[in-house]
């Protein structure tokens, strides 16, 4: 779980978590990565003990770098340093819910560890603007990337797949992109969208432009191969219809050659400057990049367990 500041829905989803998942029979550690907060909780937490959840620990970074590059860093993490069966992605403000959480285990489960699965949005709780918001960024990115968005970050990642990402450029950018980008299957769970447990969220209509553009961007490749055949076709239709027109010579067109000579430099100018922002996306098509597993240990400042150990009951007592 990525955390900014958001200490108090952070400990009540920890509680609320570990009440949902009482009832199963595997065991849970939950990894709150601190992405540069202000303040960090004081002394053990959450207060109360935990029965299923073993243990939560707090991986603090140097420097707020958003939530996408603080789930790469915590992948990174555990890809690095624990063994586990999956990883359970999800925020820490509540809005995703834990029974929910219990749904995309049990597609884990059904999928026998053969997918990612995610969480698929259905009913949301934000304000009308920012849902027309949404379903512009759905229609723009249908179109330029040619997938439809379906997901966030809410989603259950089997172990076989960590690799996979944690050497992935494209995770540093966006998580669900960089899942659909390299090509791993998924599944999805319908699942609504809750609301936060504690406090207002921090997320400004600038930093929802800039996640909808940090998606698109790990899609570089594809948006400007779609850009490049458009150009072209767009192109190639104008060039048509006025060669038609001088072809025709209708007076009723205006064509005198100073303006047909005019026409065609500026179909030839719209054409050379969208090929060279298609190729523009293409320019570091070698470059790695930054690299999670590689890259993450300068951002991590400390590792601290949260929560009082769980009591083990001795035999004969």
């Amino acid at each position: 779980m990525p955390v900014f500041n958001d200490w108090a829905a952070a400990e009540l989803l920890c509680r609320h978590l570990d009440r949902v998942l009482a009832a199963r029979p595997e065991r849970f550690a939950v990894l709150l990565v601190d992405d540069g907060s202000m303040s960090v909780p004081e002394g053990r937490w959450p207060i109360e003990p935990l029965q299923r959840i073993d243990d939560v620990v707090m991986l603090r970074l140097t420097r707020n770098l958003g939530h996408q590059r603080a789930i790469a860093i915590g992948l990174a993490h555990v890809r690095d340093t624990m063994s586990v069966d999956a990883v359970l992605v999800m925020d820490a403000d509540g809005e995703d819910r834990p029974e929910d959480a219990c749904r995309l285990l049990d597609g884990l489960i059904a999928t026998r560890g053969e997918r990612v699965v995610f969480a698929q949005r259905r009913k949301r709780v934000e304000g009308l603007v920012f849902r027309a918001g949404y379903l512009l960024f759905r229609g723009v990115h249908r179109i330029v990337t040619g997938f439809a968005v379906q997901v966030g970050n809410f989603s259950v990642i089997p172990a076989r797949y960590l690799p996979n990402l944690v050497v992935s450029a494209e995770l540093w950018a966006h998580y669900a992109a960089a899942v659909y980008s390299i090509r791993l299957p998924v599944e999805l769970i319908p699942a609504d969208r809750g609301r936060r447990l504690s406090g207002q969220s921090r997320m400004n209509y600038v930093q929802l432009v800039t996640h909808g553009l940090g998606a698109l961007s790990v899609f570089r490749h594809r948006v400007g191969a779609r850009l490049l055949i458009a150009v072209a076709a767009l192109c190639a239709i104008l060039f048509g219809i006025l060669g038609a027109a001088v072809a025709g010579g209708n007076p009723a067109w205006g064509l005198t050659p100073a303006i047909a000579a005019t026409l065609f430099l500026l179909i030839l100018l719209i054409g050379i400057t969208g090929a060279g922002m298609a190729f523009a996306m293409f320019a570091d098509r070698q470059d790695l990049g930054v690299v999670p597993i590689r890259d993450y240990k300068p951002f991590v400042r400390s590792l601290q367990r949260m929560n009082e150990p769980r009591a083990v009951p001795v035999s004969g007592r």
